[in-house]
């Protein structure tokens, strides 16, 4: 496994007998969180003062009606969510400043989903289930998110549907891509009209956070539907891949980019994001009143 060991960052300490990896994610999170290695996997510790909701797991089973192959059994929990996280010193900040929108954080296991933990070419690398946003009322443009991928190595799969709400209707646009997180904090923007999907392309752990608008409910069953997202990513050799669904019908064919060539609404990014958007929580009104996305572009279509 793969990572990036930091001078006084990442260190072996003893919890009830056993010697366990832990990463402190603080400057890069703006909070005292901490990424631990358990025998399930990656977790998160919430340091002093620091609260959220239940953290709600993903299970792989939960997974089965969106993987290219539902056979597959490991890892398997692949990932955990932490919503609502907040310092409380800063509750009072937050409810007068952004009290519609919601700071989340999220670690993921690496690795490849597969039969018995034994991985072959064709099968996916650990990714989320993938959801749109809806409409806001009256408009033809759906909510963004604003991400922050602040450990690891991943793929953000963004497709742009003819309709959130009609999941045979066609996708006009798919962009895959890559980050590296390893040396430092990376923004992203989910423009609005786009679904998303993350995908792990590495064996260690992704850490994750995002303000997102607290006035909608995340729409999961197109992806239900359609068995995943437009483009399934998988193992081919030491390599990944990607691959059409045939569910989806006729696909453009993705664009294959950096984080650096994506929009990023101009949200500041020179501290953590918790951090800025206390600051800056101007920065982060398109969250909510979002700008409508520009006519679609012409793309080469998936033969």
């Amino acid at each position: 496994m793969m990572l990036v060991c930091w001078v006084l960052l990442h260190w072996q300490f003893c919890m009830r007998g056993e010697s366990v990896t832990m990463i402190d994610l603080t400057e890069r999170l703006g909070l005292p969180i901490y990424l631990i290695e358990r025998d399930d996997g990656w977790y998160l510790k919430l340091g002093d003062g620091v609260k959220s909701e239940m953290p709600r797991s993903r299970p792989i089973d939960e997974m089965k009606p969106v993987l290219r192959n539902p056979a597959v059994d490991t890892p398997h929990v692949l990932y955990w969510m932490f919503r609502d996280v907040r310092h409380v010193d800063d509750e009072a900040t937050l409810q007068a400043k952004v009290p519609l929108l919601r700071y989340d954080v999220s670690v993921y296991n690496g690795g490849v989903m597969s039969v018995g933990g034994q991985p072959v070419d064709g099968d996916e690398f650990v990714k989320s289930f993938g959801h749109y946003h809806p409409y806001l009322r009256g408009k033809h443009v759906s909510f963004p998110e604003v991400y922050e991928v602040v450990w690891g190595k991943m793929l953000f799969v963004l497709q742009e549907p003819e309709d959130v709400f009609n999941p045979s209707s066609g996708v006009r646009r798919v962009q895959i891509v890559e980050i590296d997180a390893t040396q430092e904090r990376v923004l992203v923007v989910t423009p609005p009209n786009f679904g998303h999907v993350v995908i792990l392309i590495d064996d260690g752990p992704v850490v994750t956070c995002n303000w997102i608008a607290r006035v909608f409910d995340s729409q999961y069953a197109p992806f239900r539907i359609l068995r995943g997202g437009a483009y399934y990513i998988v193992k081919r050799g030491d390599d990944w891949a990607y691959e059409p669904n045939p569910n989806y019908g006729q696909l453009p064919l993705p664009e294959v980019l950096p984080a650096s060539a994506l929009d990023t609404f101009d949200v500041p990014n020179d501290e953590p994001l918790y951090r800025t958007c206390l600051r800056n929580p101007d920065s982060f009104a398109f969250l909510l009143n979002p700008p409508e996305p520009p006519p679609p572009e012409e793309v080469s279509e998936e033969g």
